[in-house]
């Protein structure tokens, strides 16, 4: 799609096309170009997958977002926010299955950005009761070699991948 719109943009060589909002100079900023390329261009993408792929994009915007502005979400709110902008009911927004949904899309992200960028956006979710991520979160990790329950202190450690993720969010976009 950026190279039809590139191509149409060198070939016809108007002033400033209307229809790219790339162009204004508003958005040189490049916080305000990845934020305007998490708006328009992820969301167009998303039409062209399938549903299960529509929700993990979905979800990997909603997590950026979250670490962009430095906030925790609850599993709660982020199914809410994932209904919400898919525009129908996906996941379940309260009760047992609420936890188990959000996990099976959580843990292809966290696995996919922790083998690139060595961050976990699923840090950000957590319990509403306790401030911190499920049970669930510390056996995944465990699973896949992260953490090490010997010796540790999970909130500690928590604390400490939230905070890179942040970063990562903070430097990146």
């Amino acid at each position: 799609i950026i190279l039809i719109i590139t191509k149409k943009y060198k070939a016809n060589r108007p002033e400033k096309p209307e229809h790219i909002k790339f162009w204004s100079p508003i958005l040189k900023e490049r916080r305000l170009v990845a934020l305007w390329f998490l708006q328009n261009i992820l969301t167009l993408s998303l039409t062209l997958t399938t549903p299960r792929l529509k929700m993990l994009k979905l979800l990997e915007i909603i997590l950026l977002e979250c670490g962009r502005k430095k906030r925790l979400i609850t599993y709660g709110s982020l199914a809410v926010e994932l209904n919400r902008r898919i525009g129908r009911r996906v996941v379940p927004e309260r009760g047992r299955g609420l936890g188990r949904r959000i996990s099976k899309l959580l843990h292809p992200l966290c696995d996919r950005y922790y083998r690139e960028f060595r961050v976990l956006p699923g840090s950000v979710v957590v319990l509403s009761k306790t401030g911190m991520p499920a049970e669930g979160y510390f056996k995944y990790l465990e699973s896949r070699d992260i953490f090490k329950k010997e010796g540790k202190d999970r909130r500690a450690f928590w604390e400490r991948k939230v905070s890179e993720f942040f970063e990562f969010c903070h430097k990146r976009w």
